[in-house]
């Protein structure tokens, strides 16, 4: 059975693809939330290195980084920001993530 999360209904997460243009299987990864590794997601499901695109909520912000536990160099995602492809360097590499939302995403002053 292909278990899927729901987006959260106040915009805050990313919709991630597992093929480039958004094709494949795809999912979401809700914020708020910090996410050390994606090897062990809700319901057993497993994004580790495997994000080729991703488009991100209008209520969220996210950093990406390509090692587990935020190391390597952060990558940021901007709300409502498309990445039909990921540059190379994040691209089937992300392996951790931090998503934000409300005041951090929308950029209030």
């Amino acid at each position: 059975a292909l278990f899927r999360a729901m987006p959260n209904p106040d915009g805050c997460y990313l919709q991630v693809w597992d093929g480039p243009q958004y094709t494949g299987q795809f999912d979401y990864i809700n914020g708020p939330r910090s996410y050390p590794s994606l090897r062990s997601m809700p319901n057993q499901r497993n994004w580790q290195r495997r994000i080729a695109s991703v488009r991100v909520g209008p209520n969220a912000v996210a950093t990406a980084f390509p090692d587990e536990n935020f190391q390597g160099g952060a990558f940021e995602l901007a709300a409502r920001a498309q990445f039909s492809t990921l540059p190379e360097i994040m691209a089937r590499r992300i392996s951790s993530l931090r998503v934000q939302c409300g005041e951090a995403a929308s950029g209030a002053k």
